[in-house]
């Protein structure tokens, strides 16, 4: 016997295509946040390895004013194998407590490029600024 071919009721007709309408570009949206979002964070982290590291060198230096130097360059140095794309990197030394005892702090600040992506209109650059600060010892000599 045989069966009675069913017929498709008109009122389903198109709604595959009228879901993936709608669905695909959310999800392409979604994947797009996921991706400024890793590179946002990935920019900070690098960003702030280099500010930890500048910190870290100025304490070392027996002035305020080499100790700026000493940071600006171990953040150069830091960034020029990293991947950031970064645009107006600027250095600042905190040298206010550059004493025995004291410490001294350095932030790192640049505007983040972001990727382009056709589907998700978002800005193409955001402001990231970190710190950090480290511990001068408190029996040493300075210059």
């Amino acid at each position: 016997m045989r069966r009675p071919a069913l017929r498709a009721t008109t009122t389903d007709r198109g709604s595959a295509a009228a879901e993936l309408v709608l669905v695909v570009p959310l999800v392409c949206s979604f994947l797009g946040l996921f991706v400024v979002g890793g590179v946002l964070w990935f920019d900070r982290q690098v960003l702030t390895e280099a500010a930890r590291s500048a910190a870290e060198a100025a304490s070392m230096n027996p002035t305020a004013l080499s100790a700026g130097d000493a940071a600006r360059s171990v953040v150069r140095d830091d960034l020029i194998g990293s991947r950031l794309r970064c645009r107006n990197l600027r250095t600042t030394t905190g040298t206010a407590e550059f004493r025995p005892g004291g410490e001294v702090s350095v932030t790192v600040s640049c505007q983040a490029l972001l990727p382009r992506l056709p589907f998700l209109d978002v800005s193409s650059s955001v402001p990231i600024r970190v710190g950090a600060a480290a511990a001068l010892e408190p029996y040493r000599l300075l210059g």
